[in-house]
């Protein structure tokens, strides 16, 4: 997957590639920049927002993916790596029609950062910083991720489903921020399970409670909306911290703690938000909701029937930016795999209904603020559907979603079967994806 994308063709990946360049110089927060004019304007060319980057940069971005159409013409990454680093002049970007990226904490980009100042080192090409920048970033999320699947107790085949299913390994092989934030949020889910059901029920320590407060910081600087999953520490038992008066007091800090960084980055970066378009306002959009709960209610109801054919492409496939089409009878059998894996993988302990209703109550909680975020910061005021919202936004938190339907009537005796399946399922699924990408992009 890392090889097969195109150069800067994942989700938003070249924006990502120019501000993980940028913190690689030291630059964490964007600089904002009034273009002439700009006081009779709103919206997008109100402000600029972005960073000064190397122009060979923007050279082999259009050499590689802003000026050709696909499928790509041979010779054009060849020629990309000719481009060269040394003595370029530097460029201005603007991430405006990009604001919530441009937003963004450093925490999302530290592994493709890592890759980049590797390259810079060795005087590397841009386009081989970004060949880099996915590696690292590819091999951290296989690091973090792998480690949540040793540590949960329920649901390890249906995490490894949903990490190796094509959209999630497209977004880990790029530059995307997303890769952290799914990463984080499947080590986060883990370490809270198997604090929960680890056994034998022995006291949790300073070091295990202080891991897990670092992960929560963690998420709430990688999207803020995952924040939320703090809320799973109502999995852990009282007796598990020695009494409800500590329970109490290390939920409470942990849960402050991870509200005042993700409000402190909040109020730091709030000066580069810029709007989509001029009927975008986030206090306006807030005051529509506020005064009319109901209603939003049903906007979010309208907006998931409105696309209920285009979330499974955006969930399961959507590939690069949308354009490779997988067929829509694997992203049914896909999404269809992962029901029947989270039914049948066999469980040494069955969660029972206060721990499956915790788990969907901390779900649906990201959704709705998720779903609020985009109609307040990426929709027109009062309209009746949510624009922007993808379903790649529920990668991270699925996994809740599948461990209510975790049980023990319906799991398989034969411990092999489940594992087979879903080796044998994710190799052919990986397999058409390649097909394809190779067939769109080559």
């Amino acid at each position: 997957m890392l090889v097969l994308s195109l150069p800067f063709r994942g989700p938003d990946e070249l924006i990502h590639f120019y501000k993980a360049y940028s913190i690689s110089e030291g630059n964490v927060l964007c600089q904002v920049k009034v273009p002439p004019g700009a006081a009779k304007r709103s919206g997008p060319d109100s402000k600029w927002v972005g960073n000064e980057i190397p122009h060979t940069l923007q050279v082999t971005a259009d050499r590689t993916v802003q000026k050709i159409k696909l499928p790509m013409p041979s010779g054009a990454i060849a020629s990309a790596f000719n481009v060269p680093m040394r003595s370029s002049p530097r460029a201005f970007v603007n991430y405006s029609g990009w604001s919530s990226i441009a937003m963004y904490s450093p925490v999302g980009y530290a592994p493709q950062v890592a890759g980049i100042l590797l390259g810079r080192i060795f005087s590397l090409s841009p386009i081989l910083l970004m060949y880099l920048a996915r590696l690292f970033n590819l091999l951290v999320f296989i690091l973090l991720v792998s480690l949540a699947i040793r540590w949960t107790p329920v649901g390890k085949w249906t995490m490894v489903l949903v990490a190796v299913m094509p959209l999630t390994i497209n977004l880990a092989a790029s530059v995307s921020a997303d890769a952290v934030a799914i990463s984080l949020s499947f080590l986060f889910i883990a370490g809270v399970l198997k604090m929960a059901h680890q056994q034998p029920a022995s006291r949790l320590g300073g070091r295990q409670l202080g891991f897990l407060a670092l992960l929560a910081l963690l998420l709430a600087l990688s999207k803020p909306p995952y924040f939320l999953l703090v809320f799973l520490f109502l999995l852990i038992p009282a007796k598990r911290l020695g009494g409800r008066g500590r329970y109490a007091a290390v939920f409470g800090g942990i849960l402050a703690g991870t509200v005042a960084v993700a409000a402190g980055w909040d109020l730091l970066v709030r000066n580069v938000y810029v709007g989509r378009l001029a009927s975008v306002s986030p206090s306006l959009q807030i005051s529509y909701i506020l005064h009319n709960p109901p209603r939003f209610a049903w906007i979010m109801l309208r907006t998931a029937y409105t696309y209920k054919t285009f979330w499974p492409k955006t969930f399961v496939g959507g590939i690069g930016f949308l354009e490779v089409n997988l067929p829509v009878i694997f992203l049914a059998l896909y999404l269809l795999a992962l029901v029947a894996v989270a039914l049948l993988e066999p469980v040494d302990r069955t969660p029972d209904l206060r721990e499956k209703g915790v788990s969907l109550g901390v779900f649906l909680g990201i959704t709705v603020v998720t779903l609020a975020t985009f109609y307040i910061t990426w929709t027109p005021v009062g309209q009746r559907l949510i624009d922007g919202f993808q379903a790649r936004y529920f990668i991270p938190i699925v996994p809740l979603l599948l461990l209510v339907l975790a049980n023990g009537r319906l799991s398989l005796k034969r411990d092999w079967i489940v594992p087979v399946s879903v080796l044998a399922f994710s190799g052919v699924s990986i397999l058409i994806t390649m097909v394809y990408m190779v067939r769109v992009y080559y």
